[in-house]
């Protein structure tokens, strides 16, 4: 079954918001690591608090800006955040952007897939996705035949 959704996109600061929060919920618990093995190195000896204030001031912000060039220069980011609407069949999922240019994506290369209550997360890895929104869709109907699609065609491959 063929389907083309309505023109949409993401907002660049959403898209960048919402890796953000999954990385930190993916690495969080090292950061905290970090966090608590430099407080314990303060207590034991309070010169560390230079050494506390250059990374926090100097290394952490350049972490950060390599990282955000790192989601920024990717491939899934042209994906999310240009207009674009989708024509979705039952061997891929084309990108048609409003400047003219298409790609596709096989159903073979998403890995996995995450819902919420607007939208649907299509993850070709871990880190990768592609927002689909409940709103690029003329009806409620037809975003539930797609989420139902993309159930099947994911459940449906041998990992």
């Amino acid at each position: 079954m063929e389907m083309v959704t309505l023109v949409f996109r993401l907002p660049a600061e959403k898209y960048f918001k919402m890796l953000f929060f999954r990385f930190l919920r993916r690495n969080g618990w090292w950061l905290a690591a970090l966090a608590g093995g430099m407080l314990a190195a303060l207590c034991w000896n309070p010169d560390v608090l230079y050494v506390l204030l250059i990374l926090l001031f100097l290394v952490l912000p350049l972490l950060v800006l390599m990282k955000y060039f790192e989601y920024a220069a990717g491939a899934q980011t042209r994906r999310n955040v240009l207009d674009k609407y989708l024509e979705i069949d039952g061997d891929k999922i084309r990108f048609h952007f409003v400047d003219g240019q298409t790609e596709q994506l096989l159903w073979s290369d998403i890995r996995f897939c995450r819902y919420s209550g607007t939208a649907c997360l299509l993850f070709t890895d871990k880190t990768c996705f592609i927002y689909v929104p409940q709103e690029a869709f003329a009806s409620a109907a037809d975003y539930q035949s797609f989420c139902r699609q993309v159930s099947d065609k994911i459940n449906a491959q041998v990992v």
